[in-house]
């Protein structure tokens, strides 16, 4: 009950601060949820059933990181089409399963034919989206992302984050304890402690970043000596984020021409042109961020459409910037008023492998400091694969698996 009284009050003090941040549902009867559990043979998590019967039976967030997402009322999902006969089987997974980071499927031995590894991740995917679970936000927009809850098997009363990218387990976590974890914007953090637990290899993302470059056989430039991009910090009055130091002197200093998608590896010679590095970027601080990309509305501004201005357009128009002299390594010189980043990878136009058509850019102060954003002719945004930020270890094998 304690925790209850605590999330009323979380809930009330958001919306305080920001009318209709939160808007819930009335609260659904208990006899109204017992006979759910009757009629499908099921029993549902206890923090869940006080939330709904307590607080709110679903509703609407409209959160700056996250966007608008409807939670599902019980009271109309039988009404939405999911798949409700096998609910009362276990849910099928005990940890994390993600293929796009080389996740197979346990107890099944590795085979080489394409045919029947697809007809097995097909089955699973099957699994995974009838059995044990029902789901509680749902939301198409973003690689196809939705969280559901574990009603029963091993993982019963945790929330896990189904995406096209696979099942990710957040460990121990029950629906009151996501609530708030999802309304005070530490969801993010929580996923990154989850998944050092459940990928104890991905922790040292050196170790995975030579790895990956190993599988895809890139050919690296030689490290950097630590004397070299010292120089390079000194000359340019900037410090480099810690993850593109390790990069640069363990892993490689840009890369040779190789058979892999991305056409270019950006070494220190190749951005050591740009004379704004110590500039601030832009995007300084969370405010700045929610000035440029959020409406008035709370929702991600959208560029370009209707008539619109694009992101440049509105960037030349409404932010105040000095622009650089020299554009390259800039791959479309509307790049050229971002300062305080520098390209470290560039992403090639597969009918012109001269032709740079997207950057990945390494941001070098404020508050996303060491964060990889993506920018091409009509974007620039952050990157997150399963809510957390991409850096300058994890960019290429993001990429890849990803499709970013």
């Amino acid at each position: 009950m304690k925790k209850v009284e605590e999330l009323k009050r979380l809930i009330e003090k958001i919306n305080i601060e920001k009318v209709g941040t939160v808007q819930l549902n009335p609260v659904i009867a208990l006899e109204r949820v017992t006979m759910f559990e009757k009629k499908y043979k099921i029993s549902l998590p206890k923090e869940y059933v006080d939330f709904i019967t307590k607080i709110g039976d679903g509703g609407i967030t409209r959160l700056e990181s996250y966007g608008t997402q409807k939670l599902i009322s019980l009271d109309e999902y039988e009404l939405l089409g999911y798949p409700l006969e096998y609910m009362d089987m276990p849910f099928p997974l005990e940890h994390s399963w993600m293929p796009d980071w080389g996740d197979t499927i346990d107890g099944i031995e590795d085979v080489e034919d394409d045919d029947v590894i697809e007809q097995q991740m097909a089955e699973q995917w099957e699994r995974i989206e009838c059995q044990g679970n029902i789901t509680i936000i749902s939301n198409n927009t973003c690689n196809n992302t939705r969280w559901i809850l574990i009603i029963k098997g091993t993982c019963r009363g945790e929330i896990w984050e189904i995406s096209e990218y696979g099942a990710f387990r957040l460990i121990q976590c029950d629906f009151l304890q996501w609530i708030e974890l999802l309304l005070t914007n530490g969801l993010n953090d929580f996923m990154l402690a989850c998944k050092k637990i459940e990928y104890p290899e991905e922790t040292d993302l050196l170790e995975g970043c030579k790895k990956f470059i190993k599988k895809e056989k890139i050919v690296m430039n030689p490290p950097a000596r630590l004397d070299e991009i010292y120089e390079f910090e000194r000359r340019h009055n900037i410090s480099l984020p810690k993850e593109y130091v390790t990069f640069l002197s363990q892993i490689g200093n840009g890369a040779k021409k190789s058979f892999w998608y991305l056409s270019k590896i950006y070494s220190l010679s190749d951005i050591d042109s740009l004379t704004n590095m110590d500039k601030p970027f832009l995007v300084q601080t969370k405010t700045d961020y929610k000035r440029i990309f959020i409406d008035k509305n709370g929702y991600k501004k959208i560029f370009g459409e209707n008539g619109e201005d694009s992101i440049w357009e509105y960037l030349f128009k409404y932010v105040d910037y000095e622009k650089q002299e020299i554009i390259s390594p800039w791959a479309l010189p509307q790049f050229q008023l971002l300062n305080g980043c520098i390209p470290i990878i560039g992403n090639v136009n597969p009918s012109n492998e001269q032709d740079i058509v997207r950057q990945y850019i390494l941001i070098l102060n404020g508050d996303y400091r060491g964060e990889v954003w993506r920018i091409d002719e009509t974007i620039m945004e952050p990157l997150h694969n399963t809510e957390m930020s991409v850096n300058a270890l994890t960019i290429m094998k993001e990429i890849a698996y990803g499709g970013l």
